[in-house]
């Protein structure tokens, strides 16, 4: 089957919607699934005879069929038609990791991390049952438009009580992602795959490989004896705790690496505390301005590498800052002790005179300024906290802005989100539900105006939705 097959039936169950990626080994199309009506990722290759790729098909299939995992691609049917093999597999929209490190010059540390988590999620469960995947690389991780990040392609896996279909010193895999041991040609383990995971963690965080030439040999000698540069020479503001865990990924020998995805899990785990403490103080230290230049500069560049936005002042900003919370507190202090002195010295000469209205007026004196002074206490000290979110860096960001325009002629009112940060995943949930149901919104809405035939319940449901979607561009802030 070819490009020319799209439109056409195989095995009279698939009908070949579009072609999705092509290469020596076959080719992997988009299709329907016409008994069950979803849609699936079918790869195809032909059957050649005395090829050890039919064993390797049927091999990937059952291994598939033994890993029931939310980050792992799921297996639908495997057959054969004519001439031709066949895998049906879970069909993913969204992009692999390749083409969005293509399309972004550099990733957020954030996104990057979340990536990695998920890969490594998957990684472990796969290992605990005994599978090893030794082909990790970016293109056999896809990202779904939801966020959800999936393990492709099994098809070099080893499993328990299966046969490595590979002959003993025999290299197979992609070799820019292969562990020292697996070019070697020695049997492999988990952490060969950890090793792989290095490789694509290294190449997320710096934008390039880390063992990249030319020449293939050269490549080869690279991998098994040189240590690449560490991504923190390469990019200085990835924090120092993450390079270290890189590096670790990337030793030559597998006992000096992470053991387990689970060891890997913990350190990096222990790493993003470590960064959010580090933010912390940095913002402490800011405030109160004692920290030096360099400490300034090593915390700055913490705060950026975690993802957050740098912190901006506006101009005119008289806003109170944390540190003026001493301050604002010292003057209840003063007025306490001041108080508690003059009940002493009422309540003492109240015993000299032995004179007992002076002594309840002591006690009134003492029981009034308690009460008062509490009051004043903590009025300041709600205005200390109401200053300290307003200045502070993890305060509550601003309404996402929404820019609403009228109907024009037949087409759908256009709305444009401006979420919270530069990245989606910093925007609420409920925008997203908004944005999603706006723009199922908007394809009913051109059908109606287009006189397409829409049941009267749902077109009622359009007008409710007109009327609560025109009360929230009003209510919420917009320019």
């Amino acid at each position: 089957m070819s490009v020319e097959a799209v439109g056409e039936s195989l095995g009279r169950r698939y009908r070949i919607v579009e072609v999705i990626a092509m290469g020596g080994l076959g080719t992997v199309y988009k299709a329907v699934d016409t008994r069950l009506q979803r849609l699936v990722a079918l790869k195809v290759r032909p059957i050649v005879p005395d090829d050890e790729s039919r064993q390797r098909f049927l091999q990937e299939a059952r291994v598939l069929a033994n890993l029931g995992h939310p980050n792992i691609v799921q297996i639908y049917d495997v057959g054969e038609v004519g001439d031709l093999l066949y895998l049906a597999v879970e069909y993913v929209e969204g992009r692999t990791l390749r083409q969005i490190m293509v399309d972004s010059a550099r990733l957020n540390l954030d996104y990057v991390i979340d990536i990695v988590v998920q890969v490594s999620i998957a990684l472990g469960y796969a290992h605990r049952r005994g599978i090893i995947h030794r082909d990790i690389k970016p293109e056999n991780i896809m990202v779904s438009t939801d966020g959800r990040v999936l393990v492709l392609d099994f098809g070099l896996a080893i499993a328990p009580g299966e046969s490595t279909v590979t002959n003993a010193g025999t290299i197979v895999g992609t070799i820019a992602y292969m562990s020292p041991e697996q070019l070697r040609g020695n049997p492999v383990d988990a952490r060969s795959d950890i090793f792989s995971l290095g490789l694509v963690f290294y190449e997320l965080l710096t934008g390039r490989r880390a063992f990249s030439t030319e020449t293939l040999p050269i490549l080869i000698r690279s991998v098994i004896d040189q240590v690449p540069a560490s991504p923190r020479s390469i990019e200085q503001t990835i924090p120092a705790a993450i390079d270290e865990i890189v590096m670790k990924l990337l030793a030559k020998a597998p006992e000096d690496r992470f053991q387990t995805i689970d060891q890997f899990l913990t350190a990096l785990s222990a790493a993003k505390r470590l960064l959010s403490e580090e933010q912390k103080l940095s913002a402490t230290s800011g405030d109160r301005g004692t920290s030096s230049p360099h400490e300034s500069g090593q915390a700055h560049e913490s705060h950026l590498a975690v993802g957050e936005p740098s912190p901006t002042s506006g101009e005119g900003n008289t806003s109170a800052t944390p540190q003026s919370a001493p301050a604002a507190i010292r003057h209840p202090i003063v007025s306490w002790l001041v108080s508690g002195m003059v009940v002493v010295v009422l309540g003492a000469v109240a015993l000299i005179r032995h004179s007992l209205a002076i002594a309840t007026l002591a006690v009134m004196c003492g029981m009034m300024a308690l009460y008062f002074l509490y009051n004043l206490h903590r009025h300041r000290s709600k205005q200390v906290q109401l200053a300290a979110d307003v200045s502070s860096n993890a305060a509550v960001p601003p309404l996402p802005l929404i820019r609403h325009s009228t109907f024009e002629n037949s087409e759908a009112p256009t709305v444009e989100f401006l979420p919270y940060g530069s990245s989606s995943a910093d925007a609420p949930e409920t925008l997203k539900i908004a944005q999603d149901l706006y723009d199922q919104y908007k394809t009913l809405f051109a059908q109606s105006r287009s006189g397409a035939d829409i049941p009267e319940d749902v077109r009622r449901r359009l007008e409710e939705f007109d009327a609560i979607w025109d009360h929230l561009t009003t209510s919420a802030r917009h320019d």
